[in-house]
């Protein structure tokens, strides 16, 4: 593809236009500007919207807190070597008997995610022994929305100019 100002408005529609590169492969089949625009940006911005959002939250009782909070920051050096984090917080609120903890992670896309757990998405991956210390856990999974669409620019990749380097 060659890119000219193409540009996702706030609007969801696109503007500005690609022309087409001649297919390689039966199975390339032209794409419209706007899915091949979004194409373009998934495979090469590290921070687009194929963003995700992990929230692991999980209620302890106050006397498994310090033990299950010590567990969680052991868990974060090695969360953040992981290829594909973004950021990564872990936070706590005292409520009475209880706490609630959260692990607040961003991940660059769902490729990175996964790999990260192991394709078991709706499982915590905690150090052993902190998931029986916690009365409840739960994670969930949300899609960033704060990218501003207007403010990406296309930028051809090398195979789109053809010059064959990575």
């Amino acid at each position: 593809m060659v890119w000219s100002a193409l540009r996702r408005r706030s609007d969801g529609a696109c503007s500005g236009a690609a022309s087409p590169i001649q297919a390689r492969d039966p199975v390339d089949a032209p794409l419209t500007n706007c899915q091949a625009f979004d194409t373009f940006l998934r495979s090469t911005r590290p921070y687009d919207r194929g963003v995700i959002v992990r929230v692991l939250t999980a209620r302890v009782a106050l006397h498994n807190a310090g033990r299950f909070e010590d567990l969680l920051r052991q868990q974060l050096p090695r969360m953040r070597e992981h290829k594909g984090l973004v950021y990564l917080k872990l936070a706590r609120q005292a409520n009475g008997a209880f706490e609630e903890v959260l692990l607040f992670e961003e991940w660059r896309d769902a490729a990175s995610l996964y790999a990260w757990t192991g394709g078991q998405l709706s499982r915590p991956r905690l150090m052993p022994g902190a998931e029986l210390l916690a009365e409840d856990v739960r994670v969930t999974h949300y899609e960033a929305l704060d990218v501003d669409p207007d403010s990406l620019m296309a930028v051809p990749s090398a195979a789109a100019r053809g010059d064959g380097a990575p």
